[in-house]
């Protein structure tokens, strides 16, 4: 196997994590974007929305783009949820919120945390099985 055949395996393993990546993205924009926002399913869902989707960003970028920097990942995501706040400044019917944009960086760091430990975890069955 050349370092053409390794490069083209390592791309298509990324492939899927990177469609899921922008299916992600996509979706947190499109929620956070609507005119009205979602309805409210149970007590502080749209907190725990935040939360949640901002975290599942975390680990779907930082598998999608593995050889990037995590630091350079979590601001980006943290970027797109100050993005969307302003944006909702910017519309009649949604505001910007602190409370939201503190969410989206609790679901950022936690994120971050399991990459980071999964990574570790990773890193040291390597040394191991050799």
């Amino acid at each position: 196997m050349d370092g053409r055949d390794l490069n083209t395996r390592w791309q298509q393993t990324l492939l899927p994590w990177r469609l899921l990546a922008g299916l992600v993205l996509m979706a947190i924009f499109w929620a956070g974007l609507k005119e009205k926002p979602l309805p409210q399913y149970v007590d502080r869902f749209d907190l725990w929305a935040h939360g949640l989707g901002f975290f599942l960003l975390t680990l779907v970028l930082h598998m999608a783009f593995r050889r990037r920097s995590p630091l350079l990942l979590t601001l980006l995501c943290l970027l797109v949820g100050l993005a969307i706040e302003i944006s909702q400044h910017l519309l009649p019917t949604r505001s910007f919120d602190w409370i939201d944009f503190a969410m989206d960086s609790l679901g950022v760091m936690a994120g971050l945390v399991v990459m980071l430990c999964w990574q570790r975890g990773a890193a040291a069955t390597a040394v191991r099985t050799q």
